[in-house]
Order: C-alpha cells, then structure tokens, then sequence
C-alpha cells in the first residue's frame, strides 16, 4: 500500500502546492499535508509523529521526487512540487539519501499520469532503500557508540589504499573495492568498459546491492554537485559477474539487483 491511496484522488492528480504558513514544517508545509491528506505518520518507516511533542519535533515534509533531481530530468515544477509528490517523514528517513539519483523510466513525465507512475516507483524504491539504511543505524545504535570513554575516529590518509583486489574464501573470487576513491573508480571504469558493478552501501547490505554496466550512465561521470561517486556508497568492481555474485552472497547472503536503465543481464550478457 502507498501512502498516496489515502490522498484526494488517490494522489493521481494535480492537488496544487501545498502552502507554506510559517515556514516550519509542523506549522507549514506539513501542517497543511496532514490536513489534505489525513497523515500523520512518517511515509517511509511508518512511526507516528503526533503520539507526543518530541515525536512531533520530527516532522518534515519531503519530495518523493527530489526537487534536484526533478529539475535535473526536466520534469515540470507543476509535477514536483505538487502536493502529491510530497510525503510526511520523520527527519531521520528525510535525511537520508540526500543525494539519489532516480532510475527508473526517466522518460515518464511528460504527463500527470507517467509521473504518477514515475512518483510511485521511486517511492517505493527509496522506502527499500531506506530500511536498509535503518538496520545499519538501528545496529550501530545498539551499540551505544556514546559510552566509549575515548573513540578516535580515522580517514585515510591515501583513499586509494581503499581500492584493491580483495580475495574472498578459498580466494576464489576477484572483486575491486571503491571506498572514498572516486580517482581509482573512474580509472578501473575506463580500463574495464565490459566490467560490472555492485552499487552498495558503505557497510554492504542484501537490502541494497544493485548491479550495473561499467558504462552505465547511472554510475559514471561527473556526480551531482557536490558529491562523490565512493562518498557514501561502495563500489564492487569486476570483470565477470560470478565474482561479484559469490562476493555479494558471502558478504550479505543477499541476491543482486539488475539495474532498470543499463540491463547488465540483458541478452547474452555474463552468466
């Protein structure tokens, strides 16, 4: 079930843009989405946020089509900024993955209707991102990273040290590792054009293991403003797709995920 279905119209038309009031979210934006639409819950991760005040505190209101990302694909204001591509979320959900990049018919925006569907499979695609992401902050959580007396945080001092062969059980697998080295990224793609990637997060996780074409535009050239290829996702780089999907089942137990635009296992592709 979408929160959309519980939209005027089931979220299937334009609803206008939602009024701006104060400003703030609880007395604004949000103010006025709860009141059209009946939410009250956080649309990703479903946790109230009316129960009680500090609950309250983290409402916000979100694009379910990135604003930067709606300009960056042409589609109309008209459609992005509509109250129907915006979704109550807990500030937690809506920090998150600030900088995705949409993957799915790109093309679908030239009416209300493709955008609709163009909305709802980001939707639901960012809400599985997202729980991924959740289980990596509810883990680190447990582990109460606050009563060490004394934690050290370090960066490499050369990111490149990041990118190598990394040998698997029985070294049988050859997989390339891309952490906080877009230079050694870029320069294993342009070396391997018939190469593979696995798009991860930087703890890598079953949620989210998508599988690409070295050449895919979706992972290649220049980023979004700002950001970095290897910044807040991993890459795992190979010549053949065996390696990457024994790498993927011994590190996650999970099952690669085809990119939509690219189609890495389209036709007679690696098996």
């Amino acid at each position: 079930m979408l929160p959309f279905d519980d939209y005027p119209h089931r979220g299937r038309v334009l609803l206008g843009r939602l009024t701006a009031g104060t400003g703030s979210s609880r007395t604004g934006y949000g103010l006025a989405l709860q009141r059209l639409t009946g939410q009250t819950a956080c649309a990703y991760c479903g946790v109230d946020l009316v129960t009680d005040y500090y609950r309250w505190l983290l409402l916000t209101v979100d694009h379910v089509v990135p604003a930067g990302e709606a300009r960056r694909l042409g589609i109309p204001g008209t459609f992005s900024e509509d109250a129907m591509n915006r979704v109550l979320a807990c500030a937690g959900c809506n920090g998150y993955l600030n900088r995705y990049r949409c993957q799915g018919d790109l093309r679908a925006h030239r009416t209300v209707e493709q955008f609709v569907e163009l909305r709802d499979w980001v939707f639901e695609e960012r809400r599985r991102l997202l729980e991924g992401r959740r289980q990596q902050e509810m883990a680190l959580f447990g582990e109460q990273p606050w009563s060490v007396a004394s934690t050290t945080l370090t960066t490499p001092s050369t990111p490149s040290s990041l990118a190598r062969p990394v040998d698997t059980m029985e070294s049988r697998d050859r997989v390339t590792i891309f952490l906080d080295d877009d230079g050694g990224y870029r320069a294993w793609l342009a070396a391997n054009p018939g190469g593979l990637v696995i798009n991860s997060y930087r703890i890598p996780s079953a949620n989210y293991l998508r599988l690409h074409q070295a050449t895919c535009r979706t992972i290649d050239g220049d980023p979004s403003r700002g950001s970095r290829w290897t910044a807040d996702y991993l890459k795992a780089c190979a010549a053949d797709i065996g390696s990457l999907h024994e790498w993927a089942r011994r590190r996650t137990g999970g099952t690669l995920i085809p990119c939509r635009i690219c189609r890495p296992l389209s036709g007679t592709r690696r098996g």
